[in-house]
């Protein structure tokens, strides 16, 4: 278990560009995802749900599935990073 990663909120920092892609790779999925709830959100109300084995097809198990997923989406947030690039002596 990693133990030594510090949570604490910072404004701005240097990471080189390794760790750059990975935090822009993390974003991009966690924009796919939240896409993807999004466009759950979107369907018709006539609409079923197949989860698995599963299908949602009553108006209340729809609308308690899409109540879930606001649910979700309220505790993902805004993706927490975000990455800008500087200007240094050295690029000019």
């Amino acid at each position: 278990m990693i133990d030594d990663i510090n949570f604490s909120r910072v404004t701005s920092g240097n990471i080189d560009d390794d760790a750059a892609n990975v935090i822009m790779q993390v974003e991009e999925w966690f924009n796919a995802r939240t896409d993807q709830l999004n466009t759950i959100l979107q369907m018709p109300a006539e609409a079923t749900v197949q989860i698995g084995e599963v299908n949602l097809d009553s108006e209340s198990d729809i609308r308690a599935f899409k109540l879930g997923v606001i649910a979700s989406l309220t505790v993902l947030g805004k993706f927490p990073l975000s990455i800008s690039t500087t200007s240094t002596e050295e690029d000019e």
